[in-house]
């Protein structure tokens, strides 16, 4: 029986360049959520949206050398876990760039345009 991980990234931008500088997920009773330092710096424009700064990772490892890493990968690429984001397409490239491969995943801006028939959302943001 497949279980669904909610997750989502925080990054320095979204750009190819960008790289990631959190990442949370919850799946069942397991809640995760780790800071990382990225190879570049976390521009003010990406510090206002999600509110983490250089100073707050100055001391944390990159996401590859985090001790986390292998466990983090083996869930995400096993087929019986199916990962939830909202704008997946963006999380899971962002993912991709760090060697981690997902097959079928369940993007929540795409079902919340799916089942708004009537345009009755001004917006996809999660806020809405």
């Amino acid at each position: 029986m497949s279980k669904f991980l909610f997750f989502d990234t925080e990054t320095t931008g979204n750009t190819p360049d960008d790289m990631l500088c959190q990442i949370a997920y919850k799946l069942a009773d397991d809640t995760f959520n780790e800071l990382y330092k990225p190879a570049k710096l976390i521009p003010p424009e990406a510090s206002a949206v999600h509110h983490i700064t250089n100073k707050m990772v100055a001391d944390k490892c990159s996401f590859k050398d985090g001790h986390d890493y292998a466990n983090i990968k083996a869930l995400f690429e096993n087929p019986e876990i199916i990962p939830v984001a909202h704008n997946a397409k963006f999380d899971i490239g962002m993912l991709k760039r760090e060697d981690i491969t997902i097959g079928k995943y369940i993007c929540t801006l795409r079902l919340a345009r799916a089942l708004d028939t009537d345009s009755k959302i001004p917006r996809y943001n999660l806020q809405y």
